[in-house]
């Protein structure tokens, strides 16, 4: 594998910034890192310190000022909104922290909603198949509401995981749970990551979570840094 191979994303001379009222607020600046492909990475900071405005456009969701992410050799920011959805959509899974479930469905049902979306034949047996070795055999048909917070947190990692993305962007997954399920959670979704050989990227504010970790950067004063 040449150096290029190695990175699944990279991110060159990103910025972003926000207008209020009058003023105009600098978020990130100059912002360079790589995420190893198959290699689990965690990223910190302080509130409000442009965390979650970061994920949203290495998943393209919304654009740089300035700047390129490259995900493997497609520059995400020279596609158009459209491509970009699609490009995200085949790519690029998401662990919230408050998991997003839909109420009416049940536990298969949500893990199995973008296989179903994709039209795929056979999204409720790959769905179940995951659930099952997430230890969810006997839950697959209940309800968010009659699951636990940890149970729903791992409905939600199978339906990021299930058709197979490369990278799993996770934001804060363990913020809404105890430590002891927090992390449970974790050692489960660190496993499912290295045994499918994906690239994960976490932001946690748990500092005993971002020692297990392969690779830490820290946003500070708009940029991202190795810890």
């Amino acid at each position: 594998m040449n150096k290029d191979e190695q990175y699944l994303l990279k991110v060159e001379n990103l910025a972003k910034s926000f207008q209020l009222e009058n003023q105009k607020i600098d978020i990130l600046s100059k912002v360079n890192f790589q995420l190893e492909r198959g290699k689990i990475h965690a990223l910190i900071g302080p509130s409000g310190s442009g965390k979650s405005t970061l994920l949203t456009m290495l998943a393209g969701i919304d654009l740089p000022d300035r700047g390129d992410i490259y995900f493997n050799e497609t520059n995400l920011t020279a596609l158009s909104s459209a491509k970009r959805h699609a490009f995200r959509a085949k790519n690029i899974g998401f662990v919230f922290q408050q998991f997003h479930l839909i109420d009416h469905y049940t536990a298969l049902e949500n893990a199995a909603l973008f296989l179903e979306m994709m039209d795929d034949d056979k999204a409720e047996e790959k769905a179940s198949s995951l659930l099952k070795e997430m230890g969810l055999e006997q839950r697959m048909n209940h309800f968010p509401t009659q699951l636990s917070g940890g149970e729903n947190q791992r409905v939600a990692i199978a339906r990021a995981m299930v058709y197979g993305p490369e990278l799993i962007i996770a934001d804060e997954p363990t913020g809404s749970l105890d430590l002891k399920t927090g992390q449970v959670i974790t050692d489960l979704l660190f496993k499912l990551v290295r045994e499918k050989n994906k690239t994960l990227l976490l932001v946690t504010h748990n500092e005993e979570l971002a020692k297990q970790v392969d690779h830490l950067f820290e946003v500070k004063e708009g940029r991202i840094c190795d810890v």
